[in-house]
């Protein structure tokens, strides 16, 4: 029987040292809450949905009520889960929820489809019983503040991958955008291949950092696809990441977990919020 595993990330980039034990924080609950899951034998699509809506309530990350603002200073949400069984759901562009990871999970259970964007996603969301939010609920005084001095971001998508003990696997990530963004811009975030990827024949992985880089080389397809053929986890993440600043001169961290468990974290920025879980052992790192 394999041993359940959950590796998470909460944004990359120059995050303030003054938010450090904020970070931290939310990752130790974000854990707890999937580990959980996982250790009583669920699985691991419900453990990936209820670690992000952690990450995603506690506002402390770039996702649901920790969203950042537009050029036009409105909310644009970016979401996707992928089981290891090549099924996924997605939305983009969403606004006034704050769980779109759930939305995007019930895009994969309930349509044909795999991506919904704006206001069909919205109207979809709201057919599915979930609530809407007020922009005031979703974006942090803080933000309010740094969107009019146009002050630089750092990239704060969130993400989990998870290994059941029946050996599923499944990934979901989860974003509130990039500040001063373009109306309509879309991100790796919701992306399959560039922000999220999983499957049950490599592994799984997800990204945080510039959506634009992960989504030329398809960042996370691209790492499970070196689980093939590297030794380990860690060196596969590693070369996914120094495959992104070759090619692309990008910045931005990823989490892959093989099928077997072996977890992997690479970055290139300064700083990268991330943490695992597995048995006898919970650490977070920001």
């Amino acid at each position: 029987m394999p041993k359940p595993a959950l590796v998470i990330h909460g944004g990359a980039w120059a995050i303030e040292h003054t938010t450090v034990d904020d970070h931290k924080k939310g990752l130790q609950n974000a854990l707890e809450v999937g580990w959980k899951i996982l250790n009583s034998g669920g699985p691991a699509l419900d453990a990936i949905e209820k670690t992000i809506n952690s990450m995603e309530d506690s506002g402390v990350f770039d996702a649901g009520k920790g969203c950042v603002l537009n050029e036009k200073g409105e909310v644009e949400m970016d979401a996707m889960v992928m089981t290891g069984d090549l099924l996924a759901g997605a939305v983009a562009a969403l606004q006034e929820f704050p769980n779109p990871i759930s939305v995007a999970r019930r895009v994969m259970e309930k349509t044909q489809h795999m991506l919904l964007v704006g206001k069909g996603a919205a109207i979809f969301a709201e057919k599915q019983g979930f609530e809407r939010m007020h922009i005031m609920d979703l974006v942090s005084h803080r933000e309010f503040r740094s969107w009019k001095d146009n002050k630089e971001m750092p990239f704060g998508t969130v993400g989990a991958v998870a290994l059941d003990k029946q050996g599923g696997l499944a990934q979901g990530t989860s974003t509130g955008g990039t500040r001063g963004k373009m109306v309509g811009r879309v991100g790796d975030s919701p992306l399959i291949g560039a922000g999220g990827y999983c499957d049950s024949d490599t592994g799984g992985a997800s990204t945080t950092g510039h959506g634009e880089s992960f989504m030329k080389i398809l960042a996370c397809k691209t790492a499970c696809d070196y689980l093939r053929t590297e030794k380990s986890a860690q060196l596969a993440a590693e070369k996914t990441i120094k495959l992104m600043e070759i090619r692309t001169s990008g910045k931005g961290g990823i989490i892959l977990l093989g099928k077997d468990g072996d977890i992997g974290i690479a970055f290139n920025t300064a700083r990268m919020a991330r943490g695992f879980a597995r048995e006898g052992d919970l650490q977070v790192f920001v």
